[in-house]
C-alpha cells in the first residue's frame, strides 16, 4: 500500500542472485544497481550494492616457514622445499581458489619440482601434509 495510506506496511525488500562468469577470484567486486519504477513515474536509483567475492578453503594458516616456493609467482615449475624431515612420504595437494583440489602429488624428499603448466593463471595454495598428519601450507601465484 501507499505510504500515506499504511507507513509500516508500505516498506519492502528486493533480493536478487548472480550467476557469475568463471573464474571468479578473491577480492573481485560485484556492483549492481536497480532502478524501481512507481506507476507512470520516472525510476528511483537505489544505492549500489557491492559484492566482494570471497572463497574459504577451510584451511587455517599454517607457518610459511614451513613450505618455500621458487619463483613465486611462477609461470609453470616451481621448486618446493620443506623444512622437516616428516613430510618425506606425505602428500603435496595444489587448491585451487575456490577450493577445488587440481592436483595431488607424493612427496618423496624434502626438494621435488612440480609442473603447474596445465593450469590456468591464478592463485593457488599448496598444502603438504606429512606422514605424522602435520600440514603445511603456502599461497602460489601462477602467472
Amino acid at each position: 500500500p501507499d505510504s500515506n495510506v499504511n507507513e509500516p506496511a508500505s516498506h519492502g525488500q528486493v533480493g536478487f542472485r548472480i550467476r557469475p562468469l568463471q573464474p571468479l577470484l578473491p577480492g573481485t567486486t560485484i556492483t549492481n544497481i536497480a532502478n524501481i519504477y512507481f506507476d507512470f513515474n520516472p525510476p528511483i536509483i537505489t544505492e549500489p550494492s557491492v559484492l566482494v567475492a570471497e572463497f574459504s578453503t577451510g584451511m587455517g594458516e599454517a607457518s610459511s616457514a614451513m613450505i618455500q616456493l621458487r619463483p613465486n609467482p611462477t609461470d609453470g615449475v616451481v621448486v618446493v622445499q620443506l623444512d622437516g624431515a616428516g613430510y618425506t612420504g606425505g602428500t603435496l595437494r595444489v587448491f585451487a581458489a575456490d577450493g577445488r583440489v587440481v592436483t595431488t602429488q607424493r612427496i618423496f624428499g624434502p626438494v621435488l619440482e612440480l609442473d603447474l603448466a596445465g593450469l590456468s593463471q591464478g592463485i593457488f595454495v599448496i598444502e603438504c601434509e606429512a606422514i605424522d598428519g602435520s600440514r603445511a601450507t603456502a599461497r602460489l601465484v601462477r602467472q
